[in-house]
């Protein structure tokens, strides 16, 4: 369960959609941030990292670390994306130190995907992302849940950014 604040859904309709979504809420980001998001196989997650990536000034590709569990990038702020499908035991994510990278880095935010998985290992403060495929076509159903003091304080901006189209 997670406490916090309120839920605010958005849609996309198309992978250029999500991206322009990741690239807004990228601007919102602080150092420490950390972003759990959760979803089904093929329903967006990565298409939102790599918006976050691009809205950070991240220059090369941003690609599913499914295999290599965590990706780093450069930009604005060091960009951590990580990939929790392959872990199971809550040991092995606390052994990530998904937390600790944000701190440790000057500047620096994760994104996780299957971030679900993540909630018990990473303390209070993150903002929980979870998408819907939607049928039909490309349309997906992003719900976003802050959670913790450093959320709190940016829930209103959080909604605006959500609430704005395009760019």
């Amino acid at each position: 369960m997670i406490t916090g604040g309120s839920l605010t859904t958005v849609s996309t309709e198309s992978v250029e959609e999500t991206r322009a979504l990741g690239r807004r809420l990228a601007g919102l980001l602080r150092p420490g941030d950390i972003l759990l998001c959760s979803g089904e196989l093929g329903a967006g997650k990565t298409v939102l990292a790599q918006g976050l990536g691009e809205g950070l000034g991240v220059e090369d590709a941003v690609m599913s670390p499914t295999f290599v569990l965590v990706r780093t990038h450069e930009g604005r702020l060091r960009f951590y994306h990580a990939d929790l499908w392959r872990l199971e035991d809550a040991g092995e994510i606390l052994d990530l130190s998904l937390a600790e990278l944000v701190e440790d880095a000057a500047g620096a935010v994760a994104f996780v995907e299957w971030g679900e998985r993540a909630v018990p290992v990473v303390g209070p403060d993150f903002l929980f992302i979870e998408v819907l495929v939607a049928l039909p076509g490309e349309r997906r159903l992003w719900t976003f849940q802050p959670s913790g003091p450093s959320w709190a304080e940016r829930v209103e901006a959080l909604a605006g950014v959500l609430a704005a189209e395009g760019e």
